[in-house]
């Protein structure tokens, strides 16, 4: 049984809690004890360093409240960069940019990861992620299927989240308009960032995943570029759709048009890899899965490159009303 597995009881916080009320329900007073003396103790912890490490707390809530204040005044006065006039702090690690032409935009947002957190690429949404994909290993066990259904979950995840990266937010600037190079390129380089960082996160949910439910390596590697070439085809699903409704896709009966949008352009794929996964099934006697997956892999990437194409254009009217003022 999965839940009284002691790899979930000495799983921090949830696991204690659990493992400590069973432990009492069951008249094992030492144990329940123990696990609610380690919740206790992890509380004493965190309160000791939000002490030692953050001392100047209230003025840091100062800071975030002007910064958004200077945010929302910025954007009312038509300011396209307001980040450049905040009074947060930045920590500076690293100078300079790399890069030539449109890959600078890459490395631009590559130096921005650093400096807006710690862990680069890894943020709360990140860890979230990883966490819950853990979590769900750990309850699905060795069942089979368990990591294509991680996978389908965690597709449905990204559609509405892919559009809260660096790349579509360089719209709202000038820099991208006047780098002397091709659309399709700028408009490519300047979201590559979201889709390494997505990278990053996926090797990490499935290598854990596969690790846990005992899958082989190569279903693991070809969930992961699934789901990184899925992020790939919604960014060029949504610039194809600010370059042919010229307005944003986050609000409405847009974003019902959208998740249509992104059904019908992967159905041709799906149903190419069912049918793959049937043959190769039936012909070879084993590796269905692992046929459909590239196949669906192979369709995403090419469905994505089509979108960015038709998309390239986007970049050709600088008056798109991307950008949401008020008076």
């Amino acid at each position: 049984n999965t839940l009284s597995s002691p790899l979930v009881a000495w799983t921090p916080l949830a696991g204690w809690v659990s493992a400590g009320v069973a432990a009492l329900i069951a008249g094992d007073m030492g144990s329940g004890f123990l696990f609610f003396g380690l919740l206790v103790l992890s509380g004493g912890l965190l309160v000791l360093y939000i002490a030692w490490s953050n001392p100047d707390y209230y003025e840091d809530v100062l800071v975030a409240t002007e910064t958004t204040f200077q945010k929302k005044r910025a954007l009312a006065e038509g300011q396209l960069n307001p980040e450049a006039s905040s009074a947060k702090k930045v920590q500076v690690v690293q100078t300079g940019v790399g890069g030539v032409g449109p890959s600078t935009i890459f490395y631009k947002h590559l130096r921005e990861s650093f400096r807006a957190n710690r862990f680069a690429l890894w943020g709360m949404s990140s860890i979230i992620m990883v966490s819950g994909a853990a979590l769900f290993s750990l309850f699905q066990g060795d069942e089979g299927g368990g990591i294509l259904v991680l996978l389908q979950i965690l597709m449905w995840i990204q559609i509405f989240l892919i559009g809260s990266g660096r790349g579509l937010k360089e719209l709202y600037m000038h820099y991208l308009y006047l780098i002397p190079a091709g659309s399709l390129q700028k408009i490519v380089w300047s979201n590559l960032e979201t889709v390494f960082k997505v990278l990053v996160e996926s090797l990490a949910i499935f290598g854990i995943a596969g690790l846990i439910m005992g899958e082989s390596f190569g279903l693991v590697a070809l969930a992961t570029l699934v789901y990184t070439l899925f992020s790939f085809l919604l960014l060029g699903v949504n610039y194809l759709s600010l370059r042919w409704t010229g307005m944003s896709i986050s609000s409405g009966l847009l974003v019902f048009i959208y998740t249509l949008a992104v059904l019908v352009i992967m159905l041709p794929g799906l149903v190419a890899a069912i049918v793959l996964a049937a043959l190769a099934e039936g012909l070879v006697g084993g590796g269905g899965i692992l046929a459909g997956l590239g196949t669906l892999a192979l369709w995403e990437l090419l469905a994505g490159l089509g979108c960015f194409a038709l998309s390239k254009g986007v970049l050709h009217n600088v008056d798109m009303p991307v950008m949401k003022t008020s008076k």
